[in-house]
């Protein structure tokens, strides 16, 4: 999970500190910064009652225009290994389809300045927004 303020010309990669993260302990989580500065939670899906599930509430703290995106990994682990008979690497890929494949306010990536969203995501919503979880929001005061 990421969250991205898009309200400038330049993404401000760390906007997931601009809000309080309320999460049930039953999960497996941890915070994650990348070099560039940018904020992420990775964590691993409960099981119950037949289902895999994750919760969380978010708190934001400033107003701003902000994008989400929730991605899941199939594996992190032993990817780039090496040895004989190995199988040939396949592409392994999964999408996230939230919200039932609403619009997940979509629109808002126009009101954007920063191009990576008001033309390059706009110019493919499927495979750059709607396949990785995607959800904008306006926070006003």
């Amino acid at each position: 999970m990421i969250i991205r303020e898009i309200s400038d010309t330049i993404t401000n990669e760390a906007a997931l500190s601009n809000f309080d993260v309320l999460i049930d302990t039953i999960y497996n989580i941890s915070g994650f910064q990348y070099n560039s500065g940018g904020i992420s939670y990775l964590w691993q899906y409960n099981y119950q009652n037949n289902y895999y599930n994750l919760s969380c509430n978010l708190i934001a703290k400033n107003p701003g225009l902000f994008h989400f995106s929730y991605s899941s990994s199939l594996s992190t682990t032993g990817e780039h290994q090496e040895f004989e008979g190995k199988c040939p690497r396949t592409a392994n890929d999964a999408t996230v389809v939230l919200n039932q494949g609403a619009s997940n306010n979509f629109y808002l990536v126009n009101e954007s300045p920063d191009p990576h969203y008001n033309e390059w995501m706009e110019g493919n919503p499927e495979a750059r927004f709607h396949k990785h979880g995607g959800y904008c929001f306006r926070v006003v005061e």
